[in-house]
């Protein structure tokens, strides 16, 4: 993987040189312009050259939707692996376990800002408990018809603000107050003398403890093949995530060009 990540970027700065001397041409051309007469020749150079503002308006904003992409996802990644490390646990491992789970049907992206929302509202830190978590978030995305993506994010918000409400979405009914009396007697606490992390930690086990009579080990082919159809959308995030992230850097002197070559037209 690493020697064809390499190929992709040495081709991507090759191409990226070749615009960077297209862009200084341009800029030349509006010297050349601004110098030259208003006869019929400056006119049709003129012409000429708004269809090449034109093209590069349109390369400009896809490369603006590339570095965007690849620096979002470069940021999303950094903190993740913050995160993680604060709850001493090992980013890369978990990311691992829930592509596995998952077979593929959800992207790394949505795994890991379902994995940060877990980590930020005290839901769920570990492999064990996310996995846990996923495998009753794929299986009623099986049963309602929805993808795994909006399934697991929705379990992790649902546990995350304690609502009753988004988890009935996925056809998961608990009751607030029996699901923290009951973890509140294996602590001998009271329920008000519940921490924050505890109470969420309650409707964790509850949630859990009540889908787990759906769960099977072995997957239908039905299931399986919903699993695939998912997980080509998911690749090709993947894809177009890693290369972006991977571009990104090189796209920052481009970028400047193209501003400079659009801030010389401005100053005409």
């Amino acid at each position: 993987m690493a020697n064809k990540d390499a190929k992709v970027k040495i081709s991507f700065l090759a191409d990226e040189k070749a615009l960077v001397d297209a862009l200084n041409r341009i800029e030349g051309k509006l010297g050349d312009l601004e110098k030259s007469s208003k006869t019929a020749a400056s006119a049709l150079s003129f012409q000429s050259l708004q269809q090449a503002i034109g093209i590069l308006t349109q390369f400009a904003d896809k490369l603006e939707e590339v570095a965007t992409r690849g620096t979002s996802f470069a940021l999303l990644q950094d903190e993740f692996n913050k995160l993680t490390a604060g709850v001493n646990q090992n980013g890369n491992n978990i990311i691992d376990s829930l592509e596995k789970t998952s077979r593929g049907a959800i992207s790394e992206r949505d795994l890991i800002l379902s994995t940060n929302k877990s980590i930020l509202l005290n839901v769920a830190d570990t492999s064990d408990e996310l996995n846990d978590l996923l495998q009753v978030a794929i299986n009623r995305a099986n049963k309602l018809g929805i993808s795994a993506t909006q399934a697991f994010d929705n379990i992790v918000t649902g546990l995350g603000r304690e609502s009753p409400l988004i988890l009935d979405n996925l056809g998961i009914i608990i009751k607030l107050e029996y699901a923290t009396e009951k973890y509140a007697k294996t602590l001998n606490k009271s329920v008000g003398d519940l921490t924050a992390v505890e109470r969420k930690q309650a409707l964790v086990n509850e949630v859990l403890s009540t889908s787990r009579k759906y769960l099977t080990d072995n997957a239908s082919e039905a299931e399986m093949n919903s699993a695939k159809v998912q997980s080509l959308s998911a690749s090709w995030a993947n894809l177009a995530d890693t290369l972006s992230a991977m571009v990104a850097p090189s796209l920052a002197d481009v970028a400047d060009k193209i501003a400079g070559v659009f801030n010389a037209i401005n100053d005409k």
